[in-house]
């Protein structure tokens, strides 16, 4: 199972990896998403089960486009596909 930490710092690595192919805005919001799954109570794992995608895009920062990258992460252990 995949902890919060765990999707933090996954997060935070593709944040990093995008600002080294020096794309502008997306390392942001992948900081801001991590943040917020560091901060989050509730584990993902539960959220995710209990709401699906839905209540993943509730947490403060995730939208669509990270939030289908953090289901993915809790589907395959911690793997990114970005």
């Amino acid at each position: 199972m995949v902890s919060n930490q765990d999707v933090a710092k996954k997060l935070y690595q593709i944040a990093n990896l995008l600002d080294i192919k020096d794309i502008r805005f997306e390392p942001i919001a992948y900081r801001r998403a991590a943040r917020s799954v560091e901060d989050e109570s509730q584990d993902l794992n539960k959220l995710y089960k209990l709401g699906g995608i839905n209540s993943l895009q509730k947490i403060d920062g995730v939208g669509k486009g990270i939030s289908h990258n953090i289901e993915y992460m809790l589907k395959h252990r911690g793997k990114s596909d970005k």
